[in-house]
């Protein structure tokens, strides 16, 4: 299924990608550490709830890395 979730990453539409982020939360961390720097770009996304979404996930993968969401 990650294969599909990165690709839905990627997704032009806000909510797919939004809807990604809350299904990976779901995973086990470690099966999510090849999409890191795909999460970790999302931090930066233009819609609000992805970005927020993207940093929820981004800390559940990283808790000593905490990312601040700033909007």
């Amino acid at each position: 299924h990650l294969a599909l979730y990165s690709h839905c990453l990627a997704e032009g539409d806000h909510r797919v990608r939004q809807l990604a982020l809350l299904h990976l939360s779901n995973c086990d961390p470690a099966d999510l550490l090849q999409l890191r720097a795909q999460i970790l770009s999302l931090t930066l996304d233009t819609q609000a709830s992805v970005r927020r979404a993207a940093v929820k996930l981004y800390n559940h993968l990283q808790p000593s890395n905490i990312v601040k969401h700033v909007e």
